[in-house]
């Protein structure tokens, strides 16, 4: 029981991570991106974020009156853009307008690990509690209780970090 409880709190704390960026702010990063692999800039939200040149990211390329979807890498995005936004090796400057979404893979998130394990001390004293105080002629359906406690509180726990969490 302990190890279905430690994993589905350490599944539960991994969460997808993503930055939503203008194009053209990656292209201004270019030479820092192309030569140390990372780059710390400003998403749509105005929070900085640390892009690394191996994030992917999928654009929509201008190929005269057609826009041509790619699937890239920031470094491939933005390695013709160190001098001139607008020389034609430059993805970066012949995407559309939009802001993109790059993927930062999965990463862990220690404040939603905390989080399940407050939530499961508490589900656990909770059941405990309710086990201990009854008496033992009622111990089968205090451990029941106990159990529908424990699981409801898990359920409500993946509920909160599955919409986010504290974050």
């Amino acid at each position: 029981m302990m190890r279905a409880i430690a994993v589905v709190l350490l599944a539960a704390s991994c969460t997808r991570q993503t930055v939503v960026v203008y194009p053209s702010v990656l292209a201004n990063q270019a030479t820092g991106l192309v030569h140390q692999g990372t780059a710390t800039v400003y998403g749509t939200n105005g929070k900085p974020s640390r892009v690394a040149a191996t994030d992917y990211t999928n654009v929509l390329i201008a190929d005269g009156d057609l826009q041509r979807p790619l699937h890239l890498t920031i470094r491939e995005l933005v390695a013709g853009c160190e001098t001139d936004l607008n020389a034609p090796n430059c993805l970066a400057g012949h995407t559309s307008a939009a802001p993109i979404t790059i993927d930062q893979g999965t990463r862990f998130n220690g404040p939603k690990l905390a989080t399940g394990i407050t939530f499961t001390a508490i589900a656990g004293g909770f059941a405990g509690c309710l086990i201990a105080c009854e008496g033992a002629a009622e111990l089968r359906s205090d451990l029941a209780i106990g159990g529908l406690v424990v699981a409801g509180t898990l359920g409500v726990l993946m509920i909160i970090l599955a919409t986010g969490g504290r974050d």
